[in-house]
């Protein structure tokens, strides 16, 4: 389980370089084969898979160690109510699916998520950042003025409410980032334009500050689409070019590619 934690935290808690993720979940996928702890290999094969996908990598983990696919697993999960593994991989398809801008999957998979509570995990990384996430999935939604706007928006505040608490309980080196952008994406919501750049530019620094890269990327992202919303086209390269350098740092290819191609629409 020691192998498990290093790598959740690593990943998702962390944002350590990916090429060091994939390279030590090998090692760690490998260790649990000879020891007989398949389980757990697998759980963390999910982890490898989520690293390879945002290098933009082919490759497969769950085919190169365990010779199975994650819909397989997904499957055998759901079957055997392995409850914490079909979860788990369901978060792992909506961050791979909202860092690579498929915010319609992403969303799919909030739902799915739902039929898969939390319980009383709620303290873990893996589940912060997923709730985390569910909140700057929501916001965005909300901000499109469909007809299921009201219920994004209340999805989005609960996401705020429950970020506020852990920040005042927990530690505020892990949570300030992600509460800032939060509130950030609320303000946006509300249209003040003021309060939402303050809180957008305090994500910045507290991500950088903790080092948190992955996240600091993320933060001038969505930074970014503030200002481009308002026409501010300007300022909006500035801040995705600013995205793409933290998701170099981070080696997520795939990302970076993703932003390269809405950097090349901006500059038409």
């Amino acid at each position: 389980s020691n192998l498990y934690m290093h790598g959740v935290n690593s990943l998702y808690g962390c944002g350590d370089n990916l090429r060091d993720v994939d390279s030590t979940t090998r090692v760690f996928i490998r260790r649990c084969k000879q020891s007989g702890q398949s389980f757990l290999g697998k759980f963390i094969c999910v982890i490898h898979e989520v690293a390879l996908k945002l290098m933009g990598s082919s490759e497969k983990s769950y085919a190169s160690f365990y010779d199975t696919t994650e819909e397989r697993m997904f499957i055998d999960g759901r079957e055997q109510s392995k409850i914490s593994l079909c979860r788990f991989i369901l978060f792992k398809r909506k961050y791979v699916a909202f860092f690579l801008g498929q915010m319609h999957a992403a969303a799919d998979f909030f739902e799915l998520g739902l039929s898969f509570p939390i319980g009383g995990n709620g303290r873990l990384v893996n589940i912060i950042v997923g709730v985390f996430i569910d909140g700057l999935i929501a916001f965005y939604y909300a901000r499109k003025r469909r007809s299921d706007e009201n219920r994004w928006t209340e999805i989005g505040n609960g996401v705020l409410a429950l970020m506020e608490v852990w920040a005042k309980e927990g530690s505020d080196w892990n949570f300030s980032n992600k509460l800032f952008l939060l509130q950030a994406e609320c303000f946006f919501l509300r249209g003040d334009e003021r309060a939402a750049l303050q809180k957008y530019n305090a994500s910045i620094k507290s991500a950088q500050d903790h080092r948190f890269v992955h996240e600091e990327g993320l933060a001038h992202e969505r930074l970014a689409s503030f200002h481009d919303h308002y026409g501010r086209r300007s300022e909006a390269l500035t801040c995705f070019n600013a995205a793409k350098r933290c998701y170099e740092h981070w080696g997520a290819q795939a990302v970076v590619q993703r932003v390269e191609r809405t950097i090349a629409k901006l500059q038409r």
